[in-house]
């Protein structure tokens, strides 16, 4: 039961990530793009909540935080890095007189690694599941606590206002407003191990996994027709409350879709392997993104910002394509940043 509920975990994972391409792709197609982002970080955030230990409540949480800083910092000083060497990037970033202020504030975004605030938030939701979870014992006091949050972040969402630093507005300082909100799908998916939601998703009945999947599929779309453009990751519109029924149709959704694709043993092993390196896939895949747009720019001979106007066809090119590099940063990643890691961390000797 346990390889099977980490083959699910990984399968839900390799999905997640195909759909973080094809949501950066596929902006041309505006209803694909909204009904992707209305789960797919929500997602993200609930699968790793379900792989946290009951031991990081008793202390060592840092086992958890400090590797996630380390990869933080290492690909933001690599993406500055490769920045000051493009001339473009460099005239670009040196309009920014407090860059490098604005990157201790957590802004990412500024040397084209935007998708890093998605470590910073896992870091804040494993400090607040720590605090939560050992002041409440109850699992409707911790849900009650990990709402309550979610609240006052909305609430905080609408009274936003910017911070300049240099030309640039930040709108999240230290991305703890977009952690308020993630934290609501991290503690349920926690919530969810504690009552073994997945064993029990793989016991249920053929046709009515695939009702599921319908179902779930239908009501993250209605979401999306209501709810409109959402972002977990900038400042929220739509109605919050419809956010969450979304996000949840949507986990429920892929977690559906991979008990089915676990019986497909090709498929099988495929998401399980994108799943496995999803960390590393997440923090480079801008990379890839911007080389495929680079080159259909060359090809085209026209300019295409940050993947707009790219037809349908060409983006489903560009998920291909994106897959298939990540493979070969996959094994530079583990030869580089992964071998430095498991040095720094590696346990100190008597």
């Amino acid at each position: 039961m346990n390889n099977k509920r980490i083959a699910i975990i990984d399968i839900a994972k390799g999905i997640g990530i195909f759909l973080v391409f094809a949501g950066h792709l596929f902006t041309a197609g505006e209803f694909l793009n909204d009904f992707i982002y209305t789960f797919h970080m929500p997602l993200f955030f609930f699968l790793a909540g379900y792989v946290m230990s009951d031991r990081y409540l008793k202390g060592g949480i840092s086992k958890r935080i400090y590797p996630m800083l380390l990869v933080y910092f290492e690909i933001l000083l690599a993406a500055t890095a490769i920045c000051l060497l493009i001339p473009f990037c460099r005239q670009f970033i040196n309009k920014y007189v407090y860059i490098y202020s604005a990157i201790l504030m957590a802004q990412p975004e500024i040397v084209y690694v935007g998708q890093l605030w998605f470590l910073i938030s896992i870091v804040w939701c494993f400090a607040m599941f720590f605090v939560i979870n050992n002041m409440f014992e109850k699992t409707l006091y911790r849900a009650a606590a990990a709402l309550v949050i979610y609240s006052l972040s909305t609430y905080i969402s609408s009274k936003t206002v910017l911070t300049v630093i240099g030309s640039y507005q930040v709108a999240d300082i230290f991305k703890i407003r977009t952690s308020a909100l993630t934290f609501l799908f991290f503690e349920t998916g926690y919530l969810c191990k504690k009552h073994d939601m997945i064993p029990k998703a793989e016991n249920i009945k053929l046709p009515l996994t695939v009702l599921i999947l319908a179902s779930c599929t239908a009501l993250t779309a209605a979401v999306r027709s209501f709810n409109g453009s959402v972002n977990i990751a900038m400042p929220r519109t739509g109605n919050s409350a419809l956010y969450i029924l979304g996000g949840f149709a949507g986990i429920f959704m892929v977690i559906s879709a991979s008990v089915l694709l676990q019986k497909i043993s090709a498929v099988k092993k495929i998401l399980v392997w994108y799943g496995k390196n999803t960390l590393q896939i997440f923090t480079t895949h801008s990379l890839y993104l911007y080389l495929y747009v680079y080159i259909l720019s060359k090809i085209t001979g026209n300019t295409i910002v940050a993947a707009k106007n790219i037809p349908d066809t060409l983006s489903f090119v560009g998920v291909f394509f994106t897959a298939i590099l990540s493979i070969p940063m996959v094994k530079l990643f583990d030869l580089t940043f992964g071998k430095l890691n498991a040095f720094i961390t590696r346990p100190k000797t008597a």
